[in-house]
């Protein structure tokens, strides 16, 4: 019941469940193509393709789904519609199950029902009304919503999307993902779009203040407008451009939920140390770590204490009343009346529970302490520090994949070019590689070593003191990085600059 209790304050604080659910960039995308589009695929054709490609289905069952699939939409598969029933059919051979593998690329998963499953796919044809987005998709579209004094581009990052993935564009224009795509959803439906994120503390206070509200949601709005007029420049193909905006989508909710403790409970702004050398046993391994740990742990714990203490505090007459409420077992009762709750025969079992855990405590223990023990019961299960961890390496900003719960920030190559389009506007300019590590640290928190400032950051933040040399060791590979990708380039001067090069404009 606490639990639910944070998550639903969360949403009403943030637009953010972040407490309910496992999160992944693709229930983000289906989130947010859902919002733009006002509307879900109907998924009846999508079905029989699962049937036919699942490995337990029956000769029987493959038949009855593949002649489903062409009773409806044997026109728009054209020629692989001829020979389809045979088994030497492209369309059942060859094309369904790389359809399938497609769609669950980034974790996709097919339940029992196909609505409840985001799909990576790059139209809107077939979003879901999977739920497991948890508001992420809609918090996007609000904030790239809010009106930017930056952008000197007519189109916005929502009006690029919206072009890629509209269900009703030409398909003699689209690319081939799209067209094979086209037959599986015979048609889309209309759906309520999510009005809690729009609705939010955050939104409302940011729309109506932008930086003067949070520095952080700023900084974070004017990347999607650079990414922006970064993809208008170098336009690859739409699956690229659909993958490098859910990145960086991915990244904000990230960073954004990560900070919230910053702006809500007043914890001070917290480095992250990019990892640029590959060496895993290092100083700047274990530095990269402690900054990760003290973020998304220290602080989503500190703040959680933070946002459950205000919500038990009204429920008594005197500061602190609460703690006496709980240990006569009244709490639950006021909690439920206070909230307009109705919790289920378990959740009542879990607070007799905590009631118990109470009850064996000192009686001089510091509130803070017991809501401490309580935020730790409680991320026995879903928890702000299990959410910002699994979306912060499907993301491909932290390392490693295993279940080591110790992460560091080494990110893949698409999250650096989405950090460095998000950062300085690569196509118009060639800033410093100095200036340029100066902005990632204002937009992004993120640090490498390259600025005198940096050790001080670090060491700040409660990391262990990593000297200058290898500091400056990291930011060098990471300028290497740039330089591999062709997003900056040492001058004769030895100065290095960043910026999109000539040369790899054809290239991305």
């Amino acid at each position: 019941m606490l639990r639910s209790l944070i998550a639903r304050e969360l949403i009403r604080r943030h637009g953010c469940g972040a407490m309910t659910g496992k999160i992944k960039p693709v229930h983000i995308a289906n989130g947010l193509f859902r919002e733009i589009l006002g509307s879900a695929g109907k998924t009846a054709n999508l079905k029989q393709m699962l049937i036919y490609t699942a490995a337990g289905s029956s000769e029987q069952e493959r038949q009855a789904a593949m002649e489903s699939l062409l009773e409806k939409a044997g026109e728009s598969w054209g020629r692989l519609a001829d020979d389809a029933l045979t088994k030497e059919g492209a369309l059942g051979r060859q094309v369904l199950p790389m359809l399938r593998t497609l769609l669950g690329t980034d974790g996709a998963v097919f339940g029992k029902s196909i609505d409840q499953s985001s799909l990576t796919t790059p139209t809107g044809l077939l979003v879901t009304g999977d739920p497991s987005d948890e508001h992420a998709g809609a918090l996007l579209k609000a904030l790239w919503k809010v009106p930017s004094p930056h952008s000197e581009s007519g189109q916005s990052l929502l009006d690029l999307l919206e072009s890629i993935i509209d269900p009703q564009r030409d398909l003699s224009i689209a690319d081939d993902l799209t067209v094979l795509f086209s037959p599986l959803v015979e048609e889309v439906k209309t759906r309520n779009l999510d009005a809690a994120a729009l609705e939010c503390e955050d939104m409302r206070q940011f729309r109506a203040q932008q930086e003067n509200y949070d520095s952080v949601l700023f900084e974070l709005r004017k990347a999607a407008d650079l990414l922006c007029v970064y993809e208008q420049a170098v336009r690859p193909n739409p699956i690229a451009t659909l993958e490098r905006i859910i990145c960086l989508g991915s990244l904000t909710i990230f960073f954004y939920m990560a900070t919230r403790g910053r702006t809500w409970a007043g914890l001070p702004a917290r480095p992250l140390l990019l990892q640029a050398i590959g060496k895993f046993e290092s100083p700047i391994a274990r530095a990269s770590e402690q900054s990760v740990q003290e973020l998304i742990v220290s602080d989503s714990k500190r703040y959680l204490i933070a946002l459950l203490g205000a919500l038990v505090e009204p429920l008594g007459s005197q500061p602190g009343e609460w703690l006496n409420l709980w240990k006569r077992g009244d709490l639950k009762l006021r909690l439920i009346d206070h909230y307009n709750l109705s919790p289920k025969p378990k959740d009542i079992q879990e607070m007799n529970d905590f009631d118990w855990l109470v009850r064996q405590t000192d009686d001089d223990i510091e509130p803070d302490d017991l809501l401490g023990e309580i935020v730790d019961k409680i991320k026995e299960k879903d928890s702000l520090e299990d959410y910002l961890r699994l979306l912060g390496l499907r993301s491909g900003l932290l390392y490693p994949q295993q279940k080591n719960l110790r992460k560091r920030v080494y990110p893949e190559d698409r999250v650096i070019e989405v950090l460095v389009a998000g950062t300085t506007d690569v196509v118009n300019e060639m800033i410093e590689y100095q200036d340029f590590l100066e902005r990632l640290w204002r937009r992004f928190g993120i640090v490498t070593g390259g600025l005198p400032e940096d050790e001080y950051r670090l060491t700040d933040a409660g990391v262990q003191r990593v000297s200058s040399k290898y500091l400056r060791e990291n930011s060098e590979a990471f300028l290497k990085r740039l330089e591999e990708q062709g997003l900056a380039k040492r001058m004769a001067d030895s100065k290095a600059l960043v910026g999109l090069m000539e040369t790899s404009r054809g290239s991305l």
